[in-house]
């Protein structure tokens, strides 16, 4: 895809093949666990059967280890459901019931760390949710961004001046074979989850000045 911008620059947007999972920043506030053959999430200390064994404890199971599992207590925990059918989609709630389903996984949101009277006053969504809802709303969006990445939905940019042939004394590669302009690379950027330029971010790493004059 390809958007002319003002003074004589061009922003070619590309699928980013090389993309970072939403795990690689190592967040403490709230991130995913995962333990199946087509989708591994680790984090030191929080792996999935311990989980299952405390949610299990929860309702009274008695367990075969004697593993200290209260530190669970200071985080709230999501079951991940993981439609596994050519391609991976995680959900928090499960609308299907077959084998295609997986639920090994877990969203953990730190409760000490995530500051719930801020997201009141700063998220309007957030105005009059419990602080379980409030925990369960940032999972739901941490499930699209892993949805995204997922799927493949991670961009990025480059950003060219459009030069007058013949300005140009060494060979470049002439854009859509136009034999009158050529670009010369000015800029680039990758690792946006989302192909919505307007909305993932990816104009702000841009001089405004270039983009005023964006075209769809």
């Amino acid at each position: 895809m390809k958007y002319e911008l003002n003074n004589n620059h061009i922003i070619k947007i590309t699928q980013d093949h090389f993309a970072e999972s939403p795990n690689t920043n190592g967040n403490t506030d709230i991130f995913l666990v995962y333990e199946h053959s087509s989708l591994q999430v680790t984090r030191k200390g929080f792996p999935p059967k311990y989980i299952y064994d405390y949610l299990d404890e929860k309702t009274g199971t008695i367990l075969d280890h004697d593993l200290d599992l209260s530190k669970l207590d200071n985080f709230y925990i999501f079951t991940v459901y993981a439609y596994i059918h050519s391609g991976v989609r995680l959900m928090l709630d499960n609308p299907h019931s077959n084998f295609d389903v997986s639920s090994t996984g877990y969203v953990i949101v730190n409760k000490k760390e995530l500051d719930f009277d801020l997201q009141r006053q700063s998220n309007e969504k957030c105005k009059d949710l419990t602080d379980e809802e409030i925990a369960k709303y940032y999972a739901e969006g941490l499930i699209e961004t892993w949805n995204t990445y997922l799927s493949g939905e991670v961009y990025g940019y480059t950003l060219f001046e459009k030069l007058e042939y013949k300005k140009v004394y060494k060979e470049k590669s002439v854009i859509d074979d136009n034999p009158y302009f050529e670009l010369e690379e000015i800029d680039s950027c990758s690792g946006f989850y989302g192909k919505n330029i307007n909305t993932n971010g990816m104009l702000d790493n841009i001089d405004i000045e270039l983009t005023k004059g964006i075209k769809f």
